[in-house]
This record gives C-alpha cells, sequence and structure tokens, in this order.
C-alpha cells in the first residue's frame, strides 16, 4: 500500500518550482526493479503517481526534477523530505495521470 502526500516539483536547479501542492502516491520499489536503475537502493527507491498535472504538456516533467514533500523533514538533513525523478515520466494521456520512479535524495 502506498503512501500519499502534498508535494512541489522542482527543476533540476532545485529552485524554479514546476508546480505547487500536487497530490501525489508514493509506494516501494521491488529490489529486482531497481536493479535496473543503476544500483538503486529499493529502501529508497519508489514509483510516484499523481492525477494532478496536466497531460497537453508530455515536456513538464523531466528525468532530474526533485519532488518535494510538503510535510515529512528529513531526520538526516533537517529539511523537507526531497526525491530525485531517475526515470523519464511520462504521461498517460487516457488515465490522465504521470508517473515515474524517484530516488529519495540523502545528504545536504
Amino acid at each position: 500500500m502506498g503512501e500519499w502526500f502534498y508535494a512541489n516539483i522542482l527543476k533540476s536547479d532545485a529552485v524554479t518550482l514546476v508546480a505547487k501542492n500536487i497530490y501525489v502516491q508514493m509506494e516501494p520499489i521491488e529490489a529486482k526493479e531497481a536493479v535496473e536503475y543503476q544500483g538503486g537502493d529499493p529502501h529508497f527507491t519508489f514509483h510516484f503517481y499523481t492525477r494532478m498535472l496536466p497531460t497537453s504538456n508530455l515536456t513538464l516533467l523531466q528525468q532530474k526534477y526533485y519532488v518535494v514533500d510538503q510535510q515529512t523533514i528529513d531526520p538526516t538533513t533537517g529539511h523537507l523530505m526531497k526525491y530525485l525523478i531517475i526515470s523519464d515520466p511520462h504521461a498517460k494521456t487516457l488515465m490522465m495521470s504521470w508517473e515515474w520512479i524517484a530516488y529519495r535524495y540523502r545528504g545536504s
């Protein structure tokens, strides 16, 4: 079962806002799938889904963008929890949703 939270999406410069306060679902990824992402740690790699972004702009989300949880504080950094998009996000236009894989960013 996944967890739901509100997030902001930031471009790879970690400053430019792409989307604000979108409701996203996050589910843990299986270890065998994490291996496909260049040795990603399955404990910190997740599937993300949302229906709160328009699917008309297929380049709205990009690899290396950040998903920033608006409520959860990372105990290591003391800042809001941040996830780095590592897959090529894709819009499912018929489902009016987006899906991507992201890695929990650890560090400063």
